[in-house]
This record gives structure tokens, C-alpha cells and sequence, in this order.
């Protein structure tokens, strides 16, 4: 099979490259900028899913858990932020930077004051 003029032998195991979509300037304006309202829609009320966001893999081998997962994080992450108020600490100054591996680990440890809400 030739793809993009690329031939590629039978049997060939193939990797997409997520981070190359991740940081491509093409699909994301400064993509190595932390900017999670670039995922909202204009009002900032409602979650758009652009089609090169894949963070649960793609096609036939992309995770049959996705529904759960998305379902889970959001009870989780709520019933924290119902509970507790997570700051930054100020004596903070480190950016999010990240190094690539197999898989995306940061860089620094983010330093955060959790306390517990009284109500």
C-alpha cells in the first residue's frame, strides 16, 4: 500500500502520532499554551469537541470506555469542587511545561492548597 507516497509493507504494525495532532499549529492556536477554554463554546457555557481532539485513541482500537470515563471524571471532579477549594499556591511561578514520552507527564510539580469547605 503507498500512502502520500509513502510504501508501506504488508504487515506493518503503524503508531499515529497523537502529540504531533496535539501540538500541530494547524489545528490549535498556540497548542503548547495551557488553555482549556479553547474546548468551550463562545458563551463559555457548553463543551465543543473539535474532531482532532482524540484523547481516547481513534478509529476500530480507540477505548470503548470513553463514555464511562467522561462520565466518571466529571462526577469525580464535581463532587471535589463541591467539597474543597483548590487554589494555586501563590508562592507558585513555574509554568505547566511539559516533556514527551511515551506518555505526557509534567515537567514541575503544580503546587495547590486544598482546603476543606465549611458550610
Amino acid at each position: 500500500m503507498v500512502i502520500s507516497g509513502f510504501k508501506i509493507p504488508k504487515d506493518t504494525q503503524i503508531m499515529a502520532n497523537f502529540w504531533a495532532i496535539d501540538n500541530d499549529t494547524n489545528l490549535w492556536e498556540n497548542p503548547s499554551e495551557f488553555r482549556p477554554e479553547r474546548l468551550l463554546s463562545e458563551d463559555l457555557k457548553t463543551f465543543k469537541k473539535p474532531e482532532y481532539l482524540i484523547p481516547f485513541s481513534y478509529g476500530k482500537r480507540s477505548c470503548p470506555g470513553e463514555g464511562l470515563g467522561v462520565v466518571e471524571v466529571f462526577l469525580y471532579l464535581s463532587s471535589l469542587l463541591q467539597k474543597y477549594d483548590i487554589k494555586a499556591n501563590h508562592k507558585t511561578d513555574q509554568k505547566l511545561e511539559y516533556e514527551f514520552h511515551f506518555s505526557i507527564t509534567a515537567k514541575h510539580n503544580p503546587v495547590f492548597n486544598i482546603t476543606k469547605r465549611l458550610n
